[in-house]
């Protein structure tokens, strides 16, 4: 049995046995260091006076709970600089200079105790003979236990020390800042970071923030080499190492205490990158103190053989790459200097992960480097043009330089898309170390008890992202259906409507979208190609103004800014080109006299190669960015999610390229998303439909409607990381019926067994209930076609040669039942046995609403059938047709396939109370549901336009086809706006609650 066919048939009672990621973390256990003294650790410190002062600062041998933050422990040593794992699974800890103070901060701090410290810009040493070391250990149960230590030492065999190098450096002073400068010493390291060598014989590699360094050692911590950047080796000429002035000379510019804090090996030992920790310039400078270029460099790692110098390393390129957005942060008062990549490991050939942080957050990136340019042969090798000319607000790209390329794989904000659940640690982690694609060990630092930190802290994380970036997250059960509530006090009374046209589905209307501050609707005339702008209230049918977007193009949707600041009022605009090259994305600013619209003005125009038949448009809640959703629906074209960058003027396309991975294929065939368009290349078989967003703004959630998934879009990366599939309906339980077939000329809503509908999202809107963000859903339903998905499930035996599951077969064969509906032959089919061994239709004639982790909270099942069955009889699963036959004609002819079809909704809080609109495509009908608690929602009111006993011929011939085909609604101040295409109508309904 395929185990597509094994997970759906599980659906909905353990589906979570078949996935392999849920998309979310969670921290399984939590473990410190114990208490070591600095002596047991560095035994030339036994006798020292300022090692014996601080002892003697010890409370019962520990810590002293009531020191100020200015004050160290002796006993709780900083293991956590940096974290690695050896290959007998020994994991490595590092301590970075040792304890020291920043001096302005002690005199802040208390001003007459730390008198000495005042007037003074540098580092305090309370242990000026500490020399930084390793830590080999083991994680038991009963905790971390340290099996050997490993001092820094010189060639002659004296241990280093964490003093400054040169005056580039803090200045060093002793205990509290106290006294006068100490001496630089050459010897002085500051470490961060640190990986064993591969194929080397135990040699281990480590980078440091002084000069900033890349350090060689032998297995014994003797460190042979040095290397460092070109015009600093001869500043160290007196160290106890050979130094190789090797690095590019720009990386001296790195800003004080922000050096290498990152390095990668990599698994063969070929070669190794050291990264800085921090944008470089100078702060005062804005554009330098706005940029976010974190640079690094590649050396090759060369094995010689001999004793003394076993290794060397010889220079190969230099890249960079952005960090976050710092609106990316949860905390708004992180600034772009608050940046700090602190850790990375290897991942792959041309990709590593590192951990970025700032206040309060800690994030890890999949990085990959293979088509990052090499800054080493352009005009910004030596130099800070790039940081410069970037400033923050131009990218890499646009400056002709090609970025490292990442991908968010964790988060430890919970409310993060790919955040942790659990995590209670600080933004200081310093170090980590993953097992496997499961499981990622944290270090956080303590600054050796600084600012009354507790011991080292080592939070183990299991994973929900891939490390490699894009996930397949796990398929959701199905909820229990929501008890059917009703409640009045909703009325819908038609206020105006424009009409368009009198031709049949002339689609003088598709989307449209409302500015809040100036009483103007904007529709997409796809007819036409063009924008138009309408009075909104009271609905006028001449144009304000309209734009064309030219010859061979169709306007397929439009939307508004409503954010008050530089963009408020654009509007954006998906446009096709229908000569069937790539479609492109408007931006039109709007021209206001005397507040009346008198003008749009094209503001930006993209078309990017690879952005083909656009679907959705959508502002993000601050308009920072545009998405569209480039469906590329029915063509041999690859979908994706154009992203336009308000602050970078850029636009890139989020590709599903990364899915066409082998792993990654089965994974989402595992967790039934559809890709029978393509089966082999998903990139050509997903097709995003609608586009909503996270409220911080800084995720789209994507609807896939044929794949019946959402994607997720990291907007600041332009990177879809998540693709997360949506719930089967399983028709066999109670409140979860359908009506199956149009043969039997009634209403025949019932349950049947194995058959499941797909939702196969259209509209999606993300609202908040609770504190608690959800996603609302309209369960349209499509199909690709008879070649790829599309049968009758009457045909699948003799059309298909097919044998039926044994509950299934009397149902199938029976016109009346199961035999015309339409359903979809690869889902459900067991390939060994040959056997339909359950049916899968399109649509699930539903809404649903989901949580941000992909939990579906309800599925409103056959509730909007059963409303239809109670106050639209005649109209019963029934459509409007451009004949002499009107809608009660049509009765029960769309129940083999998607039923009254809901397509669009809105959700909008009215008197306090949060309701769900939703306007269902064939019977054109309108609904309300309260959904203050999305899990109950109830029933309000619901209105049909039409004249459901008249031909349609006669009603488009007298203008008088009311809401046929509600594609868009809008709600605002008291009215309900639609979009109706098929009868080229723009309606106004006024929304009476005087009853709520």
């Amino acid at each position: 049995m395929n185990a597509l066919l094994v997970c759906t048939l599980l659906a909905l009672i353990a589906i979570a046995r078949c996935a392999t990621a849920n998309c979310r973390a969670s921290v399984t256990s939590v473990y410190n260091f114990p208490d070591i003294p600095y002596a047991k650790f560095n035994p030339h410190l036994k006798n020292d006076p300022e090692y014996l002062a601080l002892v003697d600062q010890l409370v019962d041998g520990t810590c002293d709970p009531d020191r100020d933050a200015g004050q160290v422990c002796a006993v709780t040593p900083a293991f956590g600089s940096g974290l690695s794992m050896l290959k007998n699974k020994l994991l490595i800890g590092l301590t970075d200079r040792g304890p020291n103070q920043d001096c302005e901060s002690l005199c802040e701090l208390d001003p007459v105790k730390y008198s000495e410290a005042c007037g003074k810009s540098g580092k305090g040493f309370p242990v000026t003979k500490f020399a930084p070391t390793i830590a080999k250990f083991k994680i038991r149960p009963d905790g971390i236990k340290v099996k050997e230590y490993i001092m820094l030492k010189s060639l002659s065999g004296s241990p280093l020390s964490g003093i400054s190098n040169t005056e580039l450096d803090d200045t060093p002073y002793g205990p509290n800042c106290a006294g006068g400068p100490l001496p630089y010493d050459p010897n002085g390291v500051d470490p961060e970071d640190i990986h064993q060598i591969p194929k080397s014989g135990g040699l281990l590699a480590l980078v440091e923030e002084y000069s900033p360094s890349i350090l060689l050692l032998k297995k014994d911590g003797t460190v042979f080499a040095r290397y460092v950047p070109k015009s600093i080796a001869s500043m160290l000429e007196k160290a106890d190492m050979k130094v190789y002035g090797e690095i590019p000379d720009v990386f001296k510019n790195r800003r004080k205490n922000r050096g290498f804090e990152n390095l990668v090996v990599s698994e063969d030992g070929s070669y190794l990158i050291a990264i800085l920790q921090s944008p470089m310039g100078d702060r005062d400078v804005p554009e330098y103190d706005q940029n976010r270029v974190i640079r690094a460099v590649v050396f090759e790692i060369k094995l010689t053989g001999k004793k003394d110098e076993p290794a060397k390393l010889r220079f190969k390129k230099t890249f960079a790459f952005e960090g976050s957005p710092v609106s990316t942060y949860f905390r708004n008062t992180v600034v772009p200097a608050d940046l700090k990549y602190s850790a990375a490991e290897y991942y792959d050939e041309y990709s590593f992960i590192a951990l970025e942080r700032a206040s309060g957050q800690v994030k890890w990136f999949n990085i990959n480097w293979k088509m990052a340019t090499d800054l080493s042969e352009t005009k910004y090798a030596n130099n800070l043009k790039l940081e410069f000319e970037s400033a923050g607000t131009m990218s890499l790209e646009a400056l002709g330089v090609m970025p490292a390329m990442k991908t968010k794989v964790l988060d430890t904000y919970e409310g993060a898309m790919g955040g942790t659940n659990n995590f209670k640690g600080s933004a200081k982690q310093e170090g980590f170390v993953t097992k496997g694609n499961k499981f990622l060990y944290s270090a956080q630092d303590n600054d050796f008890g600084l600012e009354n930190n507790p011991e080292v802290m080592i939070s183990i994380f299991e994973l929900g992202r891939n490390l490699g970036g894009p996930t397949v997250c796990s398929r959701p059960q199905a909820p229990k259906p929501p008890k059917k509530k009703t409640e009045g006090g909703l009325k819908f009374v038609l206020k105006d409507q424009i009409v368009l046209s009198k031709k049949f589905d002339e689609a003088k209307v598709e989307i449209i979208a409302l500015d809040d501050n100036s009483n103007t609707l904007y529709s997409a005339n796809a007819a036409d190609g063009r924008i138009d702008a309408y009075r909104r209230k009271p609905l006028k049918k001449k144009p304000l103004v309209s734009f064309s977007a030219g010859d061979d193009t169709g306007i397929n949707s439009v939307d508004v800014c409503n954010y008050m600041g530089s963009t408020s009022g654009f509007i954006a605009a998906a446009v096709e080109d229908k000569t069937g090259g790539p479609g492109f994305l408007l931006i039109l600013k709007p021209k206001f006299v005397n507040g009346k619209l008198e003008d749009l003005k094209q503001y930006r125009k993209f078309k990017p190669s690879n952005c083909f038949l656009p679907d959705a448009v959508k502002w993000s809640p601050d308009c920072g960015y545009v998405s569209i959703a480039c469906e590329g629906e029915g063509a041999d074209v690859p979908g994706g999610v154009l992203v336009w960058n308000a602050l970078t003027d850029t636009v890139n396309v989020a590709s599903f390229n990364p899915f066409d991975d082998k792993k990654l294929r089965s994974e989402l065939k595992k967790q039934g998303v559809r890709l029978w368009q393509n089966p082999s290349m998903p990139s050509m078989a997903l097709e995003p439909e609608y586009i909503t967003y996270t409220m911080d703004g800084q995720y789209a959630i994507v609807g896939l409607q044929e794949n019946n998934a959402f994607a997720v879009v990291d907007l600041a990366e332009a990177k879809v990381t998540e693709i997360k599939p949506l719930i089967f309906t399983p028709r066999y339980v109670k409140g979860y019926g359908i009506d199956a077939s149009d043969d039997d000329e009634e209403i025949n809503i019932r349950r049947y067994p194995k058959v499941y509908g797909m939702c196969q999202p259209d509209t999606i809107q993300l609202f908040e209930s609770g504190g608690v963000q959800y996603i609302a859903v309209a369960c349209e339903g499509d199909a690709w076609g008879e070649e790829y998905d599309e049968i009758r499930a009457g045909d699948i035996e003799s059309d298909l040669g097919r044998n039926l599951a044994p509950e299934l077969k009397a149902l199938i064969r029976d016109d009346k039942k199961l035999g015309r509906l339409e359903v979809s032959y690869p889902d459900g089919y067991n390939k060994e046995t040959n056997t339909q061994e359950a049916l899968f239709h399109f649509g699930a004639r539903a809404f649903q609403i989901y949580t941000l982790d992909g939990t579906c909270v309800v599925d409103s099942g056959d509730w909007i059938e059963k409303i239809h069955e109670k106050e639209f009889p005649h109209i019963f699963n029934a459509q409007a047709g451009e004949d002499e036959d009107s809608m009660q004609d049509e009765f029960d002819s769309r129940s083999d396939a998607k039923g009254p079809e809901p397509e669009s909704l809105y959700v909008s809080v009215v008197k306090g109370r949060t309701i769900l609109f939703v306007g269902n495509e064939r019977s054109s009908t309108l609904m309300a549901f309260d959904i203050t608690m999305p899990d109950s929602p109830i029933y309000l009111a619901s209105i049909s336009s039409t004249k459901t006993d008249i031909p349609q011929s006669e009603l488009f011939e007298a203008g008088e086809q009311g809401v046929l085909d509600p594609e868009s609604i809008v709600y605002k101040d008291g009215y309900l706006y639609v979009g109706a295409p098929v009868a080229s109508t723009i309606s106004s309904f006024k929304v009476n609650v005087s009853g709520l």
